[in-house]
């Protein structure tokens, strides 16, 4: 009752065959066939010291093709290029982590789970400059991130709960073998502290609105990090209302105050983050 260990793995079998590239002048090129097989292992452990309080711990691995995209397709915008390269490998990670989840008053009116992580990917697929006009996608040698999570929910009456959630991801380049000078810099696109707050009002057998409260820091557009994206706020919302023993009415907005931000940048190229976006229907249950 106390000690759970879970040992599992995953076979991954990946093979990219007869690729054609057509260039606009004509010119036609066959790249090779690649065929990858990778063995993931993951063994976790959860361990419960007293009725308030579990510790757990993990290690694993994890493996991710080069899409068709990454392969092979590439554009321009605004006279910048990017470039696909069929000959990227494979990523491949491994990690561990620990965590602790502890009950900080009877019948888990209030909870904290921190968790601590360490992963490392070989041949991460990163966009590397090559110029003032073009990028490419490049595997890194590899990359680390160190992070942390802290969670929090607390409820002091049956219709009301409060969460709070912080995390933080040191993401950087360990190893680049293509050009040394890029060793340490941050990976690009991933926000070193993230911060989500919500309140919930209502009963979950009638009605329950919520509201959340998510936060991303500065992150860096390029490998480079020479060219930094803002951080920024933005606001959700939720409404739960049951019509039945079968039947639940939902409701979601996205960006309620329509703010607009950059998610990520490539280059000189921005994608700006979801607009205000509302949802909704009907779910039914048999």
């Amino acid at each position: 009752d106390a000690l759970v260990v879970v040992p599992s793995f995953r076979m991954d079998w990946w093979k990219n065959f007869d690729g054609r590239i057509e260039a606009v002048d004509g010119s036609v090129t066959f790249p090779g066939d690649t065929v990858e097989t990778a063995l993931n292992p993951k063994l976790a452990v959860q361990y419960r010291i007293t009725d308030r309080l579990t510790a757990g711990a993990s290690v694993y691995q994890a493996f991710r093709a080069p899409t068709l995209n990454e392969l092979y397709r590439g554009f321009s915008f605004g006279g910048f290029t990017l470039l696909p390269n069929s000959g990227l490998a494979p990523e491949r990670l491994w990690g561990t982590e620990a965590n602790l989840e502890i009950g900080l008053l009877p019948n888990r009116r209030a909870s904290l789970r921190v968790t601590g992580h360490y992963d490392e990917v070989k041949d991460a697929i990163i966009f590397v400059s090559l110029g003032p006009l073009s990028t490419q996608r490049q595997n890194v040698g590899r990359t680390r991130t160190i992070g942390a999570e802290v969670d929090a929910l607390f409820r002091p009456l049956e219709t009301l709960s409060l969460k709070l959630g912080y995390a933080f991801a040191d993401s950087t380049i360990r190893s680049f073998p293509q050009d040394p000078s890029l060793e340490g810099h941050r990976v690009p696109n991933v926000s070193r502290h993230q911060v989500v707050g919500g309140v919930t009002v209502g009963h979950p057998d009638t009605l329950q609105v919520t509201l959340l409260v998510r936060y991303l820091s500065r992150q860096f557009a390029s490998v480079q990090n020479d060219k930094p994206i803002a951080d920024f706020v933005v606001l959700d919302a939720s409404l739960r209302r049951n019509l039945g023993k079968r039947a639940r009415l939902f409701l979601d907005a996205e960006n309620v105050t329509d703010r607009q931000y950059i998610a990520t940048q490539t280059g000189p190229i921005k994608t700006l983050g979801t607009p205000l976006l509302v949802t909704g229907g009907v779910r039914l249950e048999y």
